[in-house]
């Protein structure tokens, strides 16, 4: 993947949701303060619809202007929301560009990730939205991670706090070598039944939601079940699952699910919607390393 250098261009872009005028000039100068260029078209954002940031042909012609671009290094979300799986199946169906770049987002923009990922064979990462970086919604730690990929300052994450949730995840010794797929559960299970379905098996699947209830939560898991999305799955890792205040990784809804099927299932903090929100790398080789002290590492590029 290119490594981002001084002066390099970001591209802006707004599949989903928008933001104001005033956000997107506060966007540029936080990008331009941090050594790089911010590319935002004019008409990025509009007052056509309150819940979109456009209508959807210009939302999916400036993404595919920026995914195709061969002059920028990244194209970072301003924001989730809604709006991304209403221009998802022009791009599983479109032709992949032949350079990837990196793609940044998460929550809504899960449709994208699942298309690079699935469809393009691009690696993504999924991490803050820029509009959550100039509000201050995330840590500065959350923040730097992402840099360290994009310059190439780190070639591995790893993840160390990881909570087995059934007895399929307490295999002492056992290692799992993969790689990381999924994103948003609402986002997945909008995805079933049209032509950007993920297909997660022989990944490791990651899961995250916020402002569903405990019944929602069991809901959406039984869906995925009954569809047999699980099938073939090397392992599922479950982020923050946040409704208001509570943190329902690991409530009855998904401990119950999760002693219902026989992959591992690992609860991984601090990746999701909390204040906290650190990157991982989708579709990039990773290694999950199961018994009493589990571990999840992703790989920027090849295992060293």
């Amino acid at each position: 993947m290119p490594k981002l250098e001084p002066n390099d261009i970001i591209d802006v872009v707004a599949p989903s949701g928008g933001v104001t005028s005033q956000d997107l000039s506060t966007i540029e100068e936080y990008i331009a303060k941090l050594g790089y260029k911010a590319r935002i078209p004019d008409n990025l954002c509009s007052d056509k619809c309150s819940y979109l940031a456009n209508d959807d042909e210009t939302r999916h012609q400036l993404l595919i202007q920026a995914l195709t671009c061969q002059k920028s290094k990244a194209v970072w979300c301003v924001r989730g929301g809604y709006g991304a799986a209403r221009i998802a199946p022009k791009l599983a169906n479109m032709t992949p560009p032949c350079t990837p770049k990196w793609l940044i987002g998460f929550s809504d923009n899960t449709a994208l990730h699942i298309i690079l990922n699935q469809f393009w064979n691009w690696p993504s990462i999924h991490a803050s939205v820029l509009l959550q970086h100039i509000q201050d919604k995330i840590d500065s730690q959350s923040k730097s991670r992402v840099f360290d990929i994009l310059k190439n300052n780190t070639s591995t994450l790893t993840f160390d706090k990881l909570a087995p949730l059934n007895e399929a995840s307490s295999k002492a010794d056992h290692t799992i070598d993969s790689q990381i797929v999924g994103g948003n559960m609402t986002l997945i299970q909008t995805s079933i039944g049209t032509n950007w379905q993920l297909t997660p098996t022989s990944s490791i699947l990651f899961l995250e939601e916020i402002n569903e209830e405990h019944y929602r939560i069991d809901r959406i898991l039984t869906q995925l079940t009954q569809i047999n999305l699980f099938n073939g799955v090397d392992a599922v890792i479950i982020g923050d699952i946040i409704y208001n205040t509570e943190h329902l990784s690991q409530c009855d809804a998904v401990l119950n699910w999760a002693n219902s099927i026989n992959v591992p299932v690992l609860h991984c903090p601090n990746i999701g919607h909390g204040t906290t929100n650190m990157p991982i790398i989708f579709n990039s080789p990773a290694t999950l390393n199961l018994g009493n002290h589990p571990t999840l590492t992703c790989y920027h590029g090849a295992p060293q």
